[in-house]
């Protein structure tokens, strides 16, 4: 009769790659014991919201480290979010995860990014009238 043994090391997360993630696109989460995650879980800054994140394992460059490939769905865009990285026996977390739209911003967008010259022009125009009213001054009973 044989035993078998599975050692599920402690998982804990250096880094995200890209810093910012349009949503539809993949990033990579490296650190130790990242391949042995059995999950990968976003969650938003107030911490209601929870998406699984789909996800493959590999090996880094020259197959020297793990890493987690994951794709990120359609999810709100927002600037703090939690990225979790879990197995059955430990968490690693990375925060701020920072989700933008891969779509052009049109309306309650959180953030606006500008790069390249930004140009105002336009004209200030201010009419209307002010009054105001002068009080009366009385010398009764003043003495002089």
């Amino acid at each position: 009769m044989g035993f078998t043994f599975t050692y599920e090391p402690n998982i804990f997360v250096s880094g995200i790659s890209p810093a910012v993630v349009p949503t539809g696109d993949n990033f990579v989460i490296s650190g130790s014991g990242v391949c042995s995650a059995t999950g990968v879980t976003l969650t938003d800054g107030c911490g209601g919201c929870r998406h699984n994140i789909p996800f493959v394992t590999g090996y880094g460059h020259n197959t020297d480290y793990c890493i987690i490939t994951g794709t990120l769905p359609d999810v709100s865009p927002e600037a703090f979010m939690t990225l979790e990285v879990a197995n059955t026996r430990s968490t690693g977390t990375f925060y701020p995860f920072e989700v933008i739209s891969s779509a052009p911003c049109i309306h309650n967008c959180e953030e606006v990014i500008i790069t390249g010259s930004l140009t105002v022009t336009g004209d200030i125009s201010i009419s209307g009238s002010i009054q105001g009213a002068s009080p009366a001054l009385s010398h009764a009973g003043l003495i002089y």
